[in-house]
């Protein structure tokens, strides 16, 4: 009699162990994934749209598609600013623009806005200040210094360098999604041809402005893990995120970083040969 009672025991200790696994599998089913792919998008998000290349990426779009692109001028704000203070002088409301995001605009408001408009383009308009220009001193102090603060993992840098069309800066401190300290920049390709080379070197310095250790990478290079590394051309137009880990930096560095471009390798287009003509037959 105590065969089977250990053998009933087994069976239900093992159904039990079957109906945990299955749900372990439709917690990481249900929950894991969904969760991995939102993280994913959320950080592509961030970096799309924190970007500081913005500008620099649509005048190379512009320049690959052989048009201009088009300047919207200070007007608008303008006469909208205008219009909101001399609204506000007449004893009106202080926004009178202000409405829930879902209410549509009326004929009579999109009369009145079309009115001010007019009225604002037949004014003078003042001439705006000439810019000063920077001194050449403090622009080679901002391509000389890329991190300020390495305490501050937000903050972005104002090192930006460039060879040929190529233009590398945005660099950062920042952790990866498995936790581990690495140094962010990006690279944007501003030409017209496709590049498949780039070497760029780190150089991480002391307070003294002393190299502590300098790398070179390659921003193209992806790693497969067991099979090495491919090569991952840079079209025009494009920018792309790059780091390296920095957990073995050594003790000597206090987050100074130097971005340099040492050379460049761009992917001739392909001409091919004309056809030769059809021989003649001979009679």
């Amino acid at each position: 009699m105590v065969e089977p009672v250990k053998k009933n025991r087994l069976r239900h200790l093992l159904r039990k162990e079957r109906r945990i696994q299955r749900l372990m599998m439709l917690l990481v089913v249900l929950v894991g994934l969904p969760g991995g792919f939102w993280i994913i998008l959320h950080v592509r998000e961030d970096v799309a749209t924190d970007s500081p290349f913005v500008k620099e990426r649509q005048k190379a779009e512009w320049k690959k598609k052989g048009e201009s692109p088009v300047v919207v001028s200070g007007g608008v704000a303008s006469s909208s600013a205008a219009s909101g203070s001399r609204s506000g002088g007449a004893g009106g409301p202080e926004n009178e623009l202000a409405r829930p995001p879902n209410q549509l605009i009326s004929k009579d408001e999109m009369a009145q806005a079309k009115q001010e408009m007019q009225q604002f383009a037949a004014q003078p308009q003042p001439q705006q200040a000439q810019p000063q220009a920077q001194p050449q001193a403090q622009q080679a102090y901002e391509t000389r210094t890329a991190i300020k603060e390495p305490e501050n993992s937000e903050e972005q840098s104002i090192n930006v360098v460039e060879l040929g069309p190529i233009k590398v800066g945005n660099g950062r401190l920042g952790n990866s999604l498995l936790g581990q300290r690495r140094f962010f920049a990006e690279i944007l390709n501003q030409g017209q041809s496709v590049v498949t080379q780039v070497a760029v070197v780190i150089a991480f310095t002391n307070g003294q402005g002393g190299v502590v250790e300098q790398r070179m990478l390659n921003p193209l290079a992806i790693s497969t893990g067991v099979f090495g590394d491919t090569i991952k051309p840079l079209r025009a137009g494009e920018i792309r995120t790059f780091g390296t880990s920095i957990d073995d930096v050594p003790s000597g560095w206090d987050g100074g970083v130097r971005l340099s471009i040492q050379g460049i390798q761009p992917l001739e287009p392909v001409v091919e040969a004309p056809l030769a003509p059809p021989a003649t037959p001979v009679p």
